[in-house]
């Protein structure tokens, strides 16, 4: 009697605990991620991560970067998107933060890469090469939290087709 009772208040136990938590399983996954070069390509523009086996002219090594954050809401009529600009000595620090004047955006890799490229084409670039892409983080100058972010580098070059 005395082990029916122990063996029955374990099991109970057992019901109880087990019922408790509760089984996650693992979900299957598949995904591509992919970036598409083409647009570039139709364009006369080469965009690789690799090397250029033809004769060219290395024109600039490119590096952009950017980090998720808040944006100041454009003003209508505005063409101005930056809180601050990277080349501007005395940008200031907002004092006062009202979310509503502010939206949240977070790096877009195919808008960094277009960025790169248009900047390449200013300085007379048709390619870039040896495209390394970053993820980065850097502490905020505003708040010191933890900023995730993109950093991608390349060789702007000039080649004739």
């Amino acid at each position: 009697m005395k082990f029916t009772k122990v063996f029955l208040s374990i099991f109970v136990l057992l019901f109880l605990v087990s019922g408790c938590t509760s089984f996650k399983p693992a979900l299957y996954e598949r995904s591509l991620t992919g970036l598409d070069f083409s647009k570039y390509s139709k364009d006369g523009f080469l965009v690789t991560t690799g090397d250029f086996h033809k004769d060219y002219k290395s024109l600039s090594i490119l590096r952009v970067n950017c980090f998720d954050g808040y944006i100041k809401r454009e003003a209508p009529g505005s063409n101005e998107s930056d809180i601050w600009k990277e080349d501007d000595l005395y940008g200031e620090i907002p004092t006062s933060f009202n979310k509503r004047d502010y939206e949240y955006r977070s790096c877009k890799l195919s808008d960094i890469l277009d960025y790169m490229v248009e900047s390449a084409g200013k300085i007379g670039a048709n390619g870039i090469i040896k495209l390394e892409i970053t993820p980065v983080k850097q502490n905020s100058p505003v708040n010191g939290q933890v900023q995730n972010g993109i950093l991608i580098t390349g060789l702007a070059i000039s080649y004739q087709e």
